[in-house]
């Protein structure tokens, strides 16, 4: 029996350029023929401090090393000096404890400390620090404010911190964030950008959010933070059609974390081909125009033979579902090829119902606090794998035990506390089949909380054209790529299911999604524009909006669905993409469509009107307008002035900046100030990516007929500012949360 042996060892060495120190030993890690219960430990970062730091020549300073991972990595570190030319001087050294004594005839202007893990030692951080010759050059910090210093955060809801730092010669702003508080939920984090998210199942009342300078340890600003509990989201009170009329076109985070294979999560989650998912990935959806994403979860990959989810995986589904909640989407949250488990046969019923019980009762749990646009999927394409009937409704045993998962499905969300018991869940057909069999087989289950009832199907349609890959005759039909909504055999696979689910639930206030559809890349983006234009527009006809299947496959001969390139948040097919969105929007659900409003908006410029479209009363969603106050009219003329706007996630499209004078309608300064990726097009307009603020400094002074002609710009008593965002459906998905002048 082979046993692993990790070795360490002592070295010390001495040189002229540098000095460093490892401290090891041996240990014995067990037998490798089995897997280890317990994940190896995995080092993410190494964080120094202090950094940047400042020392007397003559002097010692003392630096701390924490470092960041998973399965608590050692905290071990080795200290040493970066090179330097020219070379440091031999009395400059640190020890092993990352005490730097720098010597008293030390030339060097500056140099870089760094800690370098024992646990992986590819992984370090460093430290630069200046040498002064007179201490009353150094930079010292007095104070460190954080803003807001109060706050009230609801129990899931999050609060945005800034931190300034004040003192002598100028030291650095940096600072690290932290929560004093032991006890609180491990959910409950801030992130390095002053980001607080308080966890939904926080028990502490009260936290204290610092920030303590990165140049003087020893100097810190506090807030107090009060936790109270979640608001009843009003939207509950919506009946389900009135929900989906809020919906318009969905993307599916496809092969990820129904995907499985590896030991950690981060392992299952790539493991079919797709890159860890970010923030940024569901920024770029929502931005383009899709409000709705669907979660596709393969829970039985992640459970132990008692189905207990594992805790780590549960963590990582909840951090995905928080990006979709940061760009206020609606979230369809399932169980996907869980097949192994879920099963329709008379035999297999109550050993699957045991099993979707415990599964979907722990699914619950997790998310009984989260909002109105949350909704839980009980199943994705039940069905019994092999069967002859098995992508065409079933047999009516089968539907029958499906409707008995859902009975039960129900209950189990009803009974388990928060905002459970009034959630809206969403129900698939039989194989997620738009067959007449399928369709009319699904039978609503009884509900203690009214029309909270959502239906769905999936219909890759025409076949040949949106999913087959077979390319040999004698083996059956073979893919094509061309379609004609001309040909009714092009377009009744398509009308067909949605006319069977309009009649059976739709006609009768039961709200349809179609959960999943695409049409796989055969090199005919325009032909799959115009069918997309068809079946989305069609679709929409019938109210029922549409959750594009992405797989983020675009080549090769498997199944090729990809549409975002998740690597780069660009568009692999821009044309289908322009398609889907326009249809979306084109055709609405009927009366019970909600127009966009304005978001409250806080700060000195309060919120915003949208304007109108040009010739007509119509509201143009992509333009915001502030009607200035007096005070603010008088900020704008001053030299130096800048609007800050505090956003949700960063733009993704062009954008105009307009000044107006209402009096007489004359225009200034109109300019475009984001290109058409989001990105800033002078130096007068800056985005931070961890504060999410946009600023744009104003110039007056440059503005076009700023003093000329007969309505100059210093004349105007009143002024309005114009934003025009093209991105998405318009400016609200920049989600505008406060606008300044300063």
């Amino acid at each position: 029996m082979k046993k692993l042996v990790k070795e360490f060892c002592i070295i010390a060495i001495i040189l002229a350029i540098g000095f460093s120190l490892t401290v090891c030993d041996t240990q014995d890690t067990g037998n490798s023929g089995k897997n280890n219960d317990t994940p190896s430990p995995t080092v993410t970062e190494v964080i120094v401090s202090p950094s940047p730091a400042a020392v007397v020549k003559g002097e010692d300073i003392a630096f701390n090393a924490v470092v960041t991972g998973t399965n608590n990595p050692s905290q071990g570190v080795t200290w040493s000096i970066d090179p330097s030319t020219p070379a440091k001087n031999s009395g400059t050294n640190i020890s092993a404890a990352g005490v730097l004594t720098v010597a008293a005839e030390e030339t060097l202007p500056s140099l870089t400390v760094r800690a370098t893990s024992y646990e992986d030692t590819l992984k370090s951080g460093t430290s630069t620090v200046t040498i002064h010759s007179d201490s009353q050059t150094v930079p010292t910090v007095s104070t460190v404010t954080v803003s807001p210093s109060t706050a009230i955060v609801e129990k899931g809801g999050k609060q945005t911190f800034t931190a300034t730092v004040t003192g002598t010669n100028n030291p650095a702003g940096t600072v690290t964030w932290s929560i004093t508080q032991t006890g609180k939920n491990e959910g409950t984090v801030i992130s390095s950008g002053g980001e607080l998210t308080v966890a939904a199942g926080e028990t502490l009342a009260t936290l204290t959010v610092r920030a303590t300078s990165t140049v003087n340890t020893g100097k810190y600003g506090e807030a107090a933070v009060t936790v109270k509990e979640p608001s009843t989201p009003t939207g509950f009170n919506m009946t389900a059609a009135e929900l989906v009329a809020g919906m318009r076109l969905g993307w599916n985070l496809g092969n990820t974390l129904d995907a499985h294979g590896g030991g950690t999560v981060t392992q299952m989650e790539t493991a079919w081909g797709n890159p860890v998912t970010t923030q940024a990935n569901i920024d770029t959806l929502k931005n383009r125009g899709f409000n709705i994403i669907r979660i596709p979860v393969s829970w039985s990959r992640a459970v132990d033979a008692n189905y207990n989810i594992r805790t780590d995986f549960m963590a990582r589904v909840k951090e995905i579902v928080d990006y979709a909640v940061n760009n206020d989407m609606y979230i369809l949250l399932n169980t996907h090829h869980d097949e192994d488990i879920f099963k329709f046969t008379p035999s297999e019923k109550t050993a699957s119902i045991a099993a979707f019980n415990k599964i979907w009762t722990q699914i619950a749990d997790a998310f009984k606090n989260y909002g109105e646009k949350l909704i839980f999927e009980g199943l994705n394409e039940p069905r019994t794998i092999g069967s002859s009937a098995e992508w065409n409704g079933g047999t009516a045993e089968e539907r029958a035990i499906l409707n008995e998962h859902y009975v039960n499905f129900v209950n189990v969300v009803r009974a388990s506390g928060g905002n459970n018991n009034k959630r809206f869940l969403l129900i698939n057909t039989y194989g997620g089949s738009g067959t007449a069999a399928a369709i009319n087989g699904l039978v609503l289950p009884a509900d203690t909380a009214q029309n909270k009832i959502i239906v769905s199907f999936h219909n890759y349609a025409p076949y040949d054209f949106a999913l087959n890959t077979n390319t040999d005759p004698s083996e059956g039909s073979v893919a094509v790529s061309t379609w004609n909504k001309n040909n009714s055999s092009d377009t009744s696979p398509i009308s067909t299911p949605i006319n069977n689910a309009y009649n059976k639930f739709a006609a009768n206030g039961i709200p349809v999604i179609i959960g999943e559809f695409g049409a796989m890349n055969r090199n005919n983006e325009s032909v799959r524009a115009q069918w997309a234009e068809y079946y989305v527009g069609y679709a929409a006809e019938k109210g029922m909006p549409c959750v594009w299947w992405d797989n983020g496959v675009t080549s090769g001969n498997g199944e090729l669905f990809g549409l975002l390139n998740r690597n780069n948040n660009t568009w692999s097919y821009p044309l289908l993409v322009e398609a889907l969105v326009t249809a979306a929007g084109s055709s609405g659900s009927g009366e019970n469509v909600e127009e966009p409003a304005p978001p409250t908006v806080t700060g000195n410029m309060g919120s915003y009107v949208f304007g109108t479209q040009d010739g007509s009363e119509e509201p143009n969603y992509r333009l915001a307008i502030w009607e200035l106050s007096s005070e603010n009219v008088a900020i704008a003329k001053t030299a130096g002035a800048k609007v800050v706007l505090q956003l949700t996630s960063a733009p993704s499209a062009g954008m105009q900046f307009v000044w107006q004078g209402p009096a007489t309608n004359s225009w200034w300064n109109s300019q475009d100030i984001l290109g058409d990726n989001g990105s800033p097009l002078n130096s007068s307009v800056t985005w931070n990516t961890s504060a999410k603020t946009l600023t744009i400094n104003l110039n007056a002074n440059t503005v076009a007929n700023y003093s000329a002609g007969d309505n100059p710009f210093t004349a105007q008593s009143q002024l309005r500012l114009l934003i025009q965002y093209f991105g998405g459906s318009g400016v609200n998905d920049l989600g505008i949360t406060s606008a300044n002048l300063q």
